[in-house]
């Protein structure tokens, strides 16, 4: 393999996860973006909206920890499903809900106080939806 490829969710190698059925998937609703400063809508309890696409592409400790710097002091948390693997191969969807439960699982431990849920935009319901019958 070329040494220039870049593989993506490395750094959750090793990582705990959650069982995939554990994760709470709320109903779509646009919300803010994580880096968008603290406003009236984290009041009256608007998600603070993170890629899994931004969260597969965190490299280092250092950035995660930036990720959760800017994540510190918000109530609720969404994890939006902006990218899903194709659901054809079985081996990348297990590869990629194996990243889901821990990227999900970090977001539980970093902010126990937090309301973390999975968001799935109308474009990627239908192969959500795959991968949960894949894991029942």
């Amino acid at each position: 393999m070329k040494s220039s490829y870049k593989l993506f969710g490395i750094f959750w190698d090793h990582k705990a996860g959650v069982d995939f059925r554990e994760c709470v998937v709320s109903p779509f609703k646009y919300g803010i973006d994580y880096r968008h400063p603290y406003c009236l809508f984290d009041l009256v309890g608007e998600y603070r909206n993170i890629r899994i696409s931004e969260m597969l592409s965190v490299d280092s400790e250092e950035e995660w920890q930036c990720v959760c710097n800017q994540l510190r002091g918000y109530n609720h948390v969404a994890l939006i499903i902006d990218y899903i693997t194709d659901v054809s191969s079985a081996v990348a969807s297990l590869f990629y809900i194996r990243k889901v439960c821990q990227i999900y699982h970090s977001l539980q431990i970093t902010f126990p106080d937090a309301c973390i849920v999975i968001q799935v935009p109308p474009d990627n319901s239908d192969a959500w939806n795959e991968l949960q019958a894949m894991v029942a």
